[in-house]
């Protein structure tokens, strides 16, 4: 009997179904831990981290359009971590971001690309700026000698859902993650800080379909350049895809409010007409003016 017979059969089609989703989701996150176990000896480093900024607020500063409607000039004093193509902002090497952290590496993007993004990221940054970068995206740093003159640290990223007595730990596996701001929180997080404020997470790719949407003319990615499409992904309904990832980070987003709330840690939403609605929201301006 073929398998799509056996899958018609009512009972045992059913199973045959819930036991092929299991193993799929069991090889991902052993192919997951796998690359740590490899890479794992990288994130050493961060040990140095721990707990190291307990008195400090932070800004996660990622790169939707509507920071060009803020004034970013007041953050200059603040403790900031750049996200993703912030360093082409004009007001980057003002604001001097403690960190700037790059997502993990992705198809279709192609080690070539992502080297190019490097190389680009690499004029713009600082000697001795610090990196966080995902452990299994060194080896582009290493084949195309890049960031030769930062401090780069490495993360990586696990299959497991953030639980409210968990211990966020940056020399293991972080949980699951659906967009560099998470990472950004899980970083903050495991120094230690306890007022968080998000800056550019519009998160409004719902609205957008089918669009790129940045602070920044997309002309000016040294990604985009290369040719690649964000939406690439999307397939034959584009919008059905942005649903579902869409309802992926809310969970994580939701994860993460519950983790901050059993450890006293406050996460604020400081991006105008921001859909994210997990976080309260706050006015940048009034934050900056009450520090």
């Amino acid at each position: 009997m073929s398998k799509d017979k056996i899958k018609k059969i009512p009972v045992i089609g059913a199973m045959v179904k819930i036991l092929g989703g299991f193993l799929r989701t069991y090889r991902e996150k052993w192919k997951t831990y796998r690359l740590y176990l490899t890479h794992k000896k990288y994130q050493g480093k961060n040990i140095a981290l721990k707990g190291t900024l307990k008195n400090t607020r932070c800004f996660i500063v990622a790169t939707g359009p509507s920071i060009n409607t803020q004034d970013l000039s007041g953050l200059e004093n603040e403790y900031c971590i750049s996200l993703s193509n912030f360093f082409i902002h004009e007001k980057f090497s003002q604001i001097k971001p403690a960190f700037h952290l790059f997502v993990q590496s992705h198809s279709p993007i192609t080690d070539e690309q992502w080297a190019v993004w490097w190389k680009d990221a690499e004029k713009h940054f600082p000697s001795g700026q610090k990196i966080l970068a995902a452990s299994v995206d060194r080896y582009v740093a290493e084949d195309f000698t890049i960031f030769k003159n930062q401090d780069v640290y490495y993360y990586s990223i696990g299959q497991k859902k953030l639980r409210p007595r968990d211990t966020i730990d940056l020399t293991k596996q972080l949980p699951m993650a659906q967009t560099s701001a998470q990472i950004g929180i899980y970083l903050a997080c495991y120094m230690g800080i306890k007022e968080i404020y998000l800056i550019g997470c519009d998160h409004d790719w719902i609205k957008h379909v089918g669009e790129s949407r940045h602070f920044y003319d997309e002309k000016k990615s040294a990604l985009m350049q290369t040719g690649y499409n964000e939406w690439t992904k999307g397939g034959a309904s584009k919008f059905e895809f942005a649903l579902e990832s869409t309802l992926k980070l809310w969970k994580r987003y939701g994860e993460i409010a519950e983790y901050a709330h059993q450890h006293g840690i406050k996460i604020y939403n400081a991006t105008p007409g921001s859909l994210l609605d997990v976080f309260p929201r706050v006015q940048l301006e009034d934050v900056l003016k009450n520090k």
